[in-house]
């Protein structure tokens, strides 16, 4: 009943028992999977463990962030151990590969390539990152400054596309410096001599003056930028030099915005790129740069023709509430289309609702991200929000329930039973799973619900043994 195909949807890539009777398929993996467990739960050494063996024994490609410093070192053993060792490609300050992200999107030649409505999408999105790193998240009233900057930038990266100068962070910054603060400054000969954003005027002029594009772009330069009220302009260019500071010098510049000699589609070939920056070691820097990474990978998987390259992918996101936003709820919506399989791994529901901003609008993105995360599997855990949530996610069932009273009465005693609604599980259930290590003979629990699939006994739970040793 199972292919042996590992790119066909009813590929086994595992068996949760020993009997080889529950599967985890590629169709289950391709709708997404969701580990909760607390510190010291076994939920890495378990379950992860399994899973990611069972991707690189599958022949996958995928993408592995990093929020511990041993990340990288456990997948390098787990490739060495699956013969996938020459797939592994480390990115990281050390190593040799750069991926440039603006000058990759300005030039890939796939539908959408260079687009400048994308453009803009992906520095608004990197804004969105930045804000939720400094402890701000979007609010009603940014919706102005938010609708200025993308306008902002729309019209510097059309500006200088015109002018056919080399698109880059740099020169993006030099044009909005150099931009006129006023009318007067057309009359300043130092401003005209030396401005960098009236050079890539007057080259766009002379490579394309009679279009549409740049009569736009020169009325916004020329005329309705320097009559801004001043401090309108002021906010909306520091929105920009906010942007573009992280990636003109240091890491972040060296990283991302220098040359391309590693894209993400490299895993479609069935490499594993290992994001090697980890949270532990730079902060909030390793949080900025992976995130990025993951975005353009996203929308790269997103796009693939899946018959030209079948090669399913994972995402792989450990310590995930360090990289969540607000675009990994839309794209579990479309994984199971481009083959990708997407885990993370958190300690508890209450972490996705403090990173994705408070608030019940935030509240309610993340349970839609999880929704939409149809492999579910709960480890050791003490938090009450996320036992709470376990139980109510593998629901309730009618169950006889006994009743006993008596009296001092003629009456005297009486017996009953009934049936009630109560949870399959208990919340009090999960704070008593084994966690692993030598008290527990290295045995890690769990709890394991895959949407639409019945499991042991026909019900939509099981509970599942792992070995941290194997």
């Amino acid at each position: 009943m199972y292919s042996q195909n590992p790119n066909d949807l009813n590929f086994p890539i595992l068996f949760f028992d020993d009997k080889k009777e529950i599967s985890w398929t590629l169709e289950d993996a391709v709708r997404g999977t969701q580990i909760f467990g607390g510190i010291g739960s076994g939920k890495t050494s378990g379950s992860g463990k399994t899973i990611a063996k069972g991707f690189l024994q599958a022949g996958y490609g995928g993408l592995v962030l990093c929020a511990k410093k041993e990340e990288r070192a456990a997948w390098v053993e787990y490739a060495k151990e699956c013969g996938r060792a020459d797939d592994l490609v480390v990115f990281s300050e050390k190593n040799p590969f750069r991926f440039n992200f603006l000058d990759y999107e300005m030039t890939r030649t796939s539908q959408g390539g260079g687009q400048t409505l994308n453009l803009v999408k992906l520095f608004m999105t990197i804004h969105e990152m930045g804000k939720r790193g400094q402890g701000g998240g979007a609010k009603s009233e940014d919706q102005f400054w938010q609708s200025a900057l993308s306008r902002l930038l729309f019209r510097v990266i059309e500006l200088i596309k015109l002018s056919k100068m080399e698109l880059t962070i740099d020169l993006m910054y030099q044009v909005i410096t150099s931009a006129p603060r006023d009318l007067s400054a057309f009359h300043d000969n130092v401003w005209v001599n030396e401005s960098t954003c009236l050079k890539c005027i007057l080259a766009a002029n002379d490579n394309a003056k009679d279009t549409d594009s740049f009569r736009l772009v020169d009325s916004f330069w020329t005329q309705e930028f320097p009559s801004l009220d001043e401090k309108t302009r002021s906010i909306i260019c520091e929105s920009a030099y906010a942007l573009f500071e992280n990636f003109l010098s240091g890491l972040l510049k060296e990283l991302l915005a220098t040359k391309t000699n590693i894209t993400p589609e490299i895993t479609q070939e069935g490499k594993i790129i290992i994001l090697d920056i980890p949270v532990q070691s730079y902060l909030e820097l390793g949080i900025y740069a992976q995130s990025i990474f993951k975005y353009v990978w996203q929308q790269a998987v997103e796009r693939r023709d899946i018959d030209k390259n079948p090669t399913p992918n994972f995402l792989w996101v450990d310590e995930s509430q360090f990289f969540l936003n607000q675009h990994d709820m839309l794209f579990q919506t479309t994984a199971r289309s481009s083959r990708t399989c997407t885990v993370l791994l958190s300690q508890n529901i209450s972490n996705y609702y403090a990173v994705m901003g408070g608030g019940m609008r935030y509240k309610d993105m993340t349970n839609s991200l999880l929704a939409n995360l149809s492999t579910k599997i709960f480890h050791a855990n003490n938090d009450h929000v996320s036992n709470s949530w376990a139980a109510d996610t593998i629901a309730q069932d009618w169950q006889m329930v006994a009743n006993y009273s008596s009296s001092q009465s003629a009456r005297g005693s009486s017996a009953g039973a009934g049936q009630q609604l109560v949870h399959q599980v208990r919340p009090i259930e999960f704070t008593l799973l084994k966690n692993g290590g030598v008290l527990n003979n290295y045995e890690v629990l769990a709890f394991l619900t895959i949407a639409g699939r019945p499991l042991k006994d026909g019900k939509n739970f099981m509970k599942i043994s792992f070995d941290q040793r194997v």
